[in-house]
């Protein structure tokens, strides 16, 4: 059988007698040294090859998840490019409780092992937000060169409308209030701009 990256997880093949039983974390991570690292650490280390998610993998990760009915973790390098690719992870998993790990800044999870031991990666992957609050959060980090300009932050509302809106009802209020304190705009302008965004045209 040939492999193709986009179309098969690194791990799900040597981690399948943990997913069976339904024990462990799933973490998603960009590379296979990571993925083992995270298993050194306890938990289900996954790779995608790089952060080129796609939907075969995201399916993947679904039954992973469902299979142990924990929350799914998302711990791509805490570098510009990983932080970048959880806008895709946000599209492609949306619905999914999946959360995104804060690494240290030109970190990744094998890093994070070799420097802190395992009881040092399982901490650094205890600290999350959801993913799509991560997702959000990179959208809103491309308009800080405009900060101050009040039309540049209203466009800003407008960029993160759709992952706004597509979140389920109940993690609406948060994302307004989150865009609101990152924009310093009031929370009733945010709101009336997502509203503005999301109507059809």
């Amino acid at each position: 059988m040939l492999y193709r990256k986009g179309e098969h997880l690194l791990g799900v093949a040597q981690q399948a007698d943990l997913l069976a039983a339904g024990r462990g974390q799933v973490v998603l991570v960009e590379g296979a040294v990571d993925a083992i690292a995270v298993n050194l650490a306890g938990h289900i280390g996954l790779a995608a090859g790089g952060t080129q998610l796609t939907a075969a993998h995201a399916a993947q990760l679904r039954d992973a998840a469902a299979a142990t009915g924990a929350r799914l973790l998302v711990a791509y390098d805490g570098d510009r490019a990983g932080r970048e690719a959880t806008l895709r992870a946000a599209d492609l998993l949306a619905g999914l409780d999946a959360h995104a790990v804060r690494l240290p800044e030109g970190r990744d999870p094998a890093d994070v092992l070799v420097s802190a031991g395992a009881r040092g990666l399982r901490r650094a992957l205890g600290v999350t937000v959801p993913l799509v609050d991560a997702a959000v959060a990179v959208r809103l980090d491309r308009w800080t060169a405009h900060a101050g300009n009040p039309v540049a932050l209203v466009d800003a509302v407008r960029d993160v409308a759709g992952l706004v809106t597509a979140a389920p009802p109940d993690t609406r209020a948060r994302l307004v209030g989150l865009v609101a304190d990152r924009l310093q705009l009031p929370a009733d302008l945010v709101t009336a701009t997502l509203l503005d965004a999301a109507a059809p045209s």
